[in-house]
């Protein structure tokens, strides 16, 4: 009984997560951040849905967890896709900063 509850609970709340626009992914170290990263986005390409995972970098940077979960060692400075409807890229702060005050 417990079981059903549950597996209803979970899909309406993937649901509700569906129709949003942004799903910002945080939380401490160790928390499965990476592994929810993937199997979300994973999800809703699987529904159609077209998905860009973007992990914050520093300049650098020369593994990422991220890429790993998705195949590869790196994920790329220009969005590249890795899996049917997921791109992956990286966010670099300080470049939106150089931009910014140009």
């Amino acid at each position: 009984m417990l079981g059903n509850a549950l597996e209803a609970s979970t899909a309406d709340t993937f649901a509700s997560l569906s129709k949003r626009r942004l799903l910002l992914v945080t939380g401490k170290g160790g928390v499965g951040k990476t592994s929810m990263t993937a199997a979300i986005a994973l999800s809703l390409a699987k529904r159609g849905k077209r998905v860009f995972v973007g992990e914050v970098a520093t300049e650098g940077e020369t593994s990422s967890p991220l890429a790993l979960a998705f195949g590869s060692r790196i994920v790329p400075n220009e969005p590249e896709e890795v899996s049917p409807g997921v791109c992956v890229g990286l966010i670099h702060p300080s470049r939106g900063h150089q931009k910014f005050l140009r």
